[in-house]
């Protein structure tokens, strides 16, 4: 009995142009993945920069030498963050699933171990800068957070 509409039919098994189309169309989605190494690798690295740039950053604004004025500083700062936003802009088309929240986690953690350290710093060399390893060792732990952060993002997670 035909009463007008057509079922369209579509060809059965493995090697059906229908299968193969679909095969194509999902290994082109897989090749295109959110969760791509190169956008692993970028967020990754840029969060790096950032904990080192941060850590730095506290780490010279804390000594009292003529040479680095906060001016200059400061300078420095914004343009090499500026740099590293630009090519992680440039150089990853995506976000990767979870970078984000991991990124603002250590971004929130740094910002919430520098509180204390400022203040240990701050507290025991009162009269003066504190010497280099006390710097270096502040700045550490300031850039440590962001770090790790970036290097959990470079992972590879499937």
């Amino acid at each position: 009995m035909d009463d007008g509409t057509r079922q369209p039919t579509r060809p059965a098994g493995p090697s059906s142009p229908v299968t193969a189309e679909a095969q194509a169309a999902l290994e082109r989605a897989r090749a295109s993945s959110i969760d791509s190494g190169t956008g692993r690798s970028v967020h990754g690295r840029a969060a790096v920069g950032f904990g080192v740039l941060i850590g730095a950053f506290f780490a010279l604004t804390r000594t009292e030498e003529p040479w680095l004025g906060q001016a200059v500083l400061t300078a420095g700062y914004v343009l090499i963050a500026l740099a590293i936003v630009s090519w992680q802009t440039r150089s990853a088309r995506v976000v990767p699933r979870g970078a984000r929240r991991l990124g603002r986690a250590g971004l929130l953690t740094t910002i919430v171990v520098m509180v204390p350290t400022l203040g240990v710093l701050n507290s025991i060399y009162r009269d003066g800068s504190p010497p280099l390893l006390a710097l270096v060792a502040s700045g550490i732990v300031v850039a440590a957070p962001l770090v790790v952060a970036g290097a959990l993002i470079s992972r590879e997670q499937r």
